[in-house]
């Protein structure tokens, strides 16, 4: 039995393919070429697939394939030959990757000789820029002291290269872009200052090269390029200078500038409720809160309105004259009821900065340490046990709660300081 030849490709089938057409088992087959192998003088069986046409007379050429550290790839077939232990020749030992090999005639007839293939191998004319195939001058003969694998022996005696391009270097795989990517990073700094926009991606960058400059590149390396040098924009917003924020809204005296916000706090049976408190700047004290379901602008009023009528003694008109009252931009605190309601009182509206939380960071902060001591960790049945949690809360916090500000001193206990030192 031997292996037939396509007309239509001129190459030989496959072994199974041939076993299928001599309706014999593939182990007939092996056994067939390793037998007609060993009868040829000087002949190296292949790892697998049909044995090569041999030349006895012309020194051995092999058609080696390095692994990846070796640089090159293999040619492994289906099975390897009996006789070929994995990584050695015939009559040679070792832990050497499996090498695939083919005898070949004289280096000077290459040129006018077609090579035969192992069964499963690709042949050179297909292999394009994705394979690199070495031949070699190979001597089949064992080394005599056994420390010399047939790989370091065939690298050693290369003899020309056959096929596509050069043995395969550690860079990326494929056909080279016309273009470096320092050039190509130039003509996207390029695009960026020419464009009348801001903030756009790496798609429209993309987009407009191929359009306006014929420059034809994947999405995913303008990407990397962009990503590696910072070109990306962060987020699709409003450009402008950060502020330093190097000011203070501390006052060195009580009732010169409160501070008001809101938190929502969940309930298993009331959904989410509201947490509203007014926070004096001076001592960091809550003056004033209050705990309600629908977060209005009448309910954002009702903590300042403790704070003052505790604190000032009265409601009336300008009882509160002289004090400012630090806020953000929430619907309840820009409704004309709150801010007409604190203008009849004497506070002055001031209101912090546009996504600036800073600049109300002692009202931010009081809600931070109250869902951090009494929120977090806990579940809420309804708006009762959230209003009976805060108010244990703020009776510890204005006692107890030492502020390094103070000199550890807790906001009541700055107060009454205060309140001696005066009376003093």
């Amino acid at each position: 039995m031997s292996a037939s030849i396509s007309p239509a490709t001129g190459r030989t089938y496959g072994v199974q393919r041939v076993c299928r057409a001599f309706e014999q088992p593939r182990s007939s087959f092996y056994a067939e070429r390793d037998s007609s192998a060993r009868q040829s003088p000087g002949a190296v069986v292949a790892s697998s697939g049909p044995s090569p046409s041999t030349d006895s007379a012309a020194p051995s050429l092999a058609v080696s394939a390095s692994s990846r550290a070796a640089g090159a790839v293999g040619l492994a077939g289906d099975a390897m030959s009996p006789e070929t232990q994995p990584g050695s020749l015939p009559g040679e030992a070792g832990d050497d990757p499996p090498v695939s090999v083919a005898v070949l005639p004289s280096a000077e007839s290459l040129p006018s000789w077609t090579p035969s293939f192992p069964s499963g191998s690709v042949p050179m004319a297909e292999m394009g820029d994705r394979r690199c195939v070495t031949v070699v001058e190979h001597n089949a003969s064992p080394a005599p002291d056994g420390t010399e694998s047939s790989l370091d022996r065939a690298q050693q005696g290369a003899a020309e290269v056959v096929g596509v391009g050069s043995p395969r270097s550690l860079g990326k795989r494929g056909p080279k872009t016309p273009m470096s990517d320092a050039d190509l990073l130039a003509e996207i700094r390029a695009d960026l200052k020419a464009s009348p926009f801001q903030g756009e991606g790496h798609r429209k960058v993309r987009a407009r090269l191929k359009i306006l400059r014929s420059i034809r590149v994947s999405n995913k390396r303008v990407l990397r390029l962009m990503r590696e040098n910072g070109l990306l924009s962060p987020y699709r917003g409003r450009l402008g200078q950060p502020k330093a924020h190097d000011g203070t809204i501390v006052t060195d005296a009580p009732n010169v500038m409160w501070g008001t916000d809101g938190a929502r706090i969940f309930t298993v049976e009331d959904g989410w409720v509201w947490v509203f408190s007014a926070v004096e700047h001076w001592n960091a004290e809550c003056v004033g809160w209050h705990v309600v379901k629908h977060g209005t602008r009448f309910e954002a009023l009702q903590p300042i309105s403790a704070g003052v009528a505790s604190l000032y003694g009265s409601l009336g008109p300008d009882v509160a004259r002289g004090l400012s009252l630090r806020m953000d931009h929430g619907p309840q605190y820009t409704a004309d009821h709150f801010l007409n309601q604190i203008r009849y009182w004497g506070i002055n509206a001031s209101f912090a900065f546009v996504a600036e939380p800073q600049t109300n960071g002692v009202a931010e902060r009081f809600n931070r340490t109250l869902k951090e001591q009494a929120i977090y960790g806990r579940v809420f049945k309804n708006l009762e046990e959230v209003r009976s949690a805060v108010a244990d809360f703020v009776l510890r916090y204005n006692n107890h709660w030492r502020l390094e500000k103070l000199g550890y001193l807790s906001p009541a206990e700055a107060r009454a300081a205060l309140v001696h030192q005066i009376a003093a």
